[in-house]
């Protein structure tokens, strides 16, 4: 994939809230801000999770270019699952990457997922070998402000 503009970025930006705008497809809203963001770190895939208002993140939507996963398909019985935020005590739970980044309120990148021990990343590792995969880096970037509280 050829280098975009980033100007280019904030005109598809504004294409996608203006086609929103005229719809109110809240799915695909996020499923276009997800596939720029993707072409913007030149990933591979990407992952939408929603807080619900049981204190949990939803897998949402899923996009694999390499493995042509789309929020069509249901990788291994990912979407529709939930990770608490907090464990039964309460307390702030952290062993997920997207768990750590929703409550930091802050980027977290991981150059390589296979050499990082702080990190929980067993759900990463049974995707990974299910889709005959390996995830080599994440970057996982809370959005707020945002209401799509479910």
């Amino acid at each position: 994939m050829g280098k975009v503009a980033e100007s280019d970025y904030f005109l598809n930006l504004s294409q996608i809230f203006s086609s929103y705008e005229a719809n109110r497809d809240d799915d695909q809203l996020i499923r276009e801000i997800l596939q720029l963001a993707k072409q913007a770190a030149n990933a591979e895939g990407g992952t939408i999770y929603l807080v619900t208002n049981h204190r949990t993140l939803l897998f949402k939507i899923v996009m694999n270019d390499v493995l042509d996963k789309n929020s069509l398909t249901n990788p291994v019985g990912m979407l529709g699952c939930e990770i608490p935020l907090y464990d039964k005590e309460e307390n702030i739970f952290q062993s997920h990457i997207c768990c750590q980044a929703f409550h930091k309120r802050s980027a977290i990148h991981i150059e390589d997922v296979y050499a990082e021990s702080e990190i929980h990343f067993s759900g990463q590792k049974i995707f990974d070998q299910a889709n005959n995969y390996r995830t080599n880096s994440i970057l996982t970037v809370p959005i707020f402000d945002i209401a799509f509280i479910i």
